[in-house]
């Protein structure tokens, strides 16, 4: 019973074996039918593909079928042309021919032209050189003829304007005697009414003697170590432009404490029927800027008296060294302005100290400062001294 047990078991693993052999070879077996319909339906697809392909050469074989029946006839047709131009080409290959055998003759007759241009060439080139040459000695002619055409307009001119000349020459010598006789009876009128004014000019109420402060607004015409001759008396319309007045300052500048100033008349107006004048120092670069009414003017000078007042000396030295050094002070600093900012305007440059010519700048605008309070000690001593030689402060 045991031995048939294990028979029985025995052929159960057999059986079983078998049955995994056989599944993996059916596994096998449908791997390779799935790869073999996998073939199948590439080919399938390619014969569909290639039997597209014959159709569509059957359809152009039909429709070149349809087309060679007309170009058959075309190419009949165009045999008969062909035979019918080359009868042509036969015609024209004789007149041809004959053109050559014409064309040569022309070629002789080309190269006989040929020589006859070159010698035309030749003259027309001599003839040029010459034409040229021609057209230099013409222009050196006219501008010859143009020269000796204005040599002649101005001596023309020369003789008009000495015939002038001497017509009025002729003229004047025809007055000259009338004229000296007038000249005569004017210097003897003059004599007189200078004789009558001299007494007026001595008079004491209307002359005064002046004298200057040391400010140096009229110099170098006018110094402090002058003194001039004032006419008081007189009347608006003596003063004329160029003269030399002395006007109350409160006229010009109303916070003046008083004193008075001697500057030029630059211009005149009358206001209202009131004679005004425009003053200015000589040293000044622009004028006073007001209109001063004849009633603010103590008169006008008639006689200059150079040095008459050498008092003076040290405080106009002084006051003009002072000023130079400002203005030599001034200018430097302004070139230091334009260097900085391209314009020598200060009021319209900001200078930078992280920069040399910006501490170059600072250092002169401390000079200048330096200077300018220096010139305005001297200036305030001219304008408050007292009598000649006085210097009131220490600068």
């Amino acid at each position: 019973m045991s031995q048939k047990r294990m028979l029985t078991g025995l052929a159960a693993v057999l059986l079983l074996a078998v049955l995994v052999f056989l599944y993996v070879d059916l596994d096998a077996a449908r791997a390779s039918l799935r790869d073999e319909q996998a073939a199948h339906r590439s080919t399938t697809e390619s014969l569909h593909a290639t039997r597209a392909s014959l159709d569509a050469a059957n359809a152009r074989l039909v429709a070149l079928a349809e087309a060679i029946g007309p170009l058959q006839q075309d190419g009949i047709d165009l045999r008969r042309i062909n035979a019918t131009l080359q009868s042509d080409k036969d015609a024209l290959t004789g007149y041809l021919n004959t053109a050559i055998h014409d064309n040569a003759a022309l070629a002789d007759d080309v190269t006989a032209a040929g020589d006859a241009a070159a010698a035309l060439r030749a003259r027309l080139a001599t003839a040029g050189t010459r034409i040229t040459t021609l057209e230099g000695e013409k222009a050196e002619v006219e501008g010859q003829l143009e020269e000796m055409t204005r040599w002649f307009a101005a001596r023309n001119d020369d003789y008009n304007t000495l015939s002038e000349r001497h017509e009025r020459l002729q003229q004047a010598a025809a007055t000259l005697a009338e004229l000296e006789a007038r000249a005569g009876e004017l210097r003897t009128e003059i004599l007189e009414l200078e004789e009558q004014r001299r007494p007026l000019f001595l008079a004491s109420q209307r002359i005064h003697n002046l004298g200057f402060l040391c400010t140096g607004s009229m110099e170098p015409k006018l110094t402090c170590i002058d003194s001039a001759t004032l006419m008081r008396a007189f009347s608006p319309e003596e003063i004329v432009v160029g003269a030399i007045i002395s006007f109350e300052n409160t006229a010009c500048w109303p916070d003046a404490t008083g004193g008075s100033t001697a500057h030029r008349v630059v211009d005149v107006q009358v206001i209202d029927g009131v004679h005004h004048y425009w003053p200015k120092g000589d040293a000044h670069a622009n004028a006073d800027g007001c209109w001063v009414p004849h009633t603010a003017v103590d008169g006008y000078i008639i006689e200059f008296h150079p040095n008459t007042v050498p008092a003076n000396a040290e405080l106009r030295d002084n006051v003009n060294a002072a000023k130079s050094a400002y203005n030599t002070a001034w200018e430097a600093y302004v070139d230091a302005i334009e260097a900085n900012c391209g314009h020598r305007e200060p009021q319209r440059c900001s200078v930078s100290l992280a920069t040399e010519l910006g501490r170059h700048a600072q250092s002169l605008w401390l000079i200048a400062e330096e200077a300018s309070n220096h010139y305005n000690c001297w200036y305030a001593n001219a304008a408050a001294s007292q009598y000649p030689g006085h210097i009131p402060y220490t600068c």
